[in-house]
This record gives structure tokens, sequence and C-alpha cells, in this order.
């Protein structure tokens, strides 16, 4: 017996073990897909997607792309409210409100946004 898929019919086949005539029976029409949705909200920087995949054969289909939302700073730190990227600012401006030049400059804006999130997160007071 050969089950049913999203897009192709079962069947059942019986062969004569003698002279090996076959014939198939019990025919079925495909399932279909069933599909599940996924949505990716739209950020800062990136554009959102409905993302549609058959829970059966993984097939996906994807629809309604928006583009990135952009950088949104209404406290005016001059960093986004959202991701704590500079807004209107040098691209090495950090959380701190310095800007660290030279090679180490993208480690230390990195090292600074996660005590930035903690102090954050347990309520400290941020300097």
């Amino acid at each position: 017996m050969t089950e049913p898929t999203c897009t192709e019919g079962g069947y059942t086949t019986y062969a004569c073990t003698r002279c090996r005539y076959g014939y198939s029976t019990d025919e079925t029409d495909p399932t279909g897909h069933a599909y599940g949705i996924r949505i990716t909200p739209a950020t800062c920087t990136q554009g959102g997607i409905t993302t549609l995949k058959c829970v059966h054969c993984g097939d996906t289909i994807t629809k309604d792309p928006t583009p990135p939302l952009g950088h949104t700073d209404e406290d005016g730190d001059g960093l986004c409210d959202y991701c704590s990227e500079p807004v209107g600012q040098p691209e090495n401006l950090c959380v701190c409100g310095k800007t660290h030049d030279g090679p180490l400059g993208a480690i230390i804006r990195f090292f600074h946004k996660i005590i930035f999130f903690f102090r954050n997160l347990f309520g400290m007071k941020v300097q």
C-alpha cells in the first residue's frame, strides 16, 4: 500500500507471485498541504516576512515582505530605543556615549552593549 502524500495520491498494488502480473486499485486523492504560519516581524534593520510551511512535507511559501522599520529615538539619547544602535550618529558611537575607534572598537562596543543590557535587566542605573 502506498500512502497518499501532499501532492500525490495513494494506492494499493497487487501482484501475482508466479507471473508477476500486477495492478493497482483503491486509489485515493492527495491529502493536500497543511500549512503552519510563521510571521517574522520587521525590525529596525531587517524586513519582515510571512512564511507558510507544510507540516507534512516541509514545502514553504513566503509572502507579504515588509521593509525594515528604521531606527527610532523617541527619548533623544542618540540610540535606537529598540536595538541600541546609534541613530544619526557616527557608526562607532557606543551605548556609553563615547566613540571607540581602532581595531578593538567593535569589541569594546559589543562588551559595553552586554553591560548595558544586564544593568537595564536588573534595574541598575547606567552611567
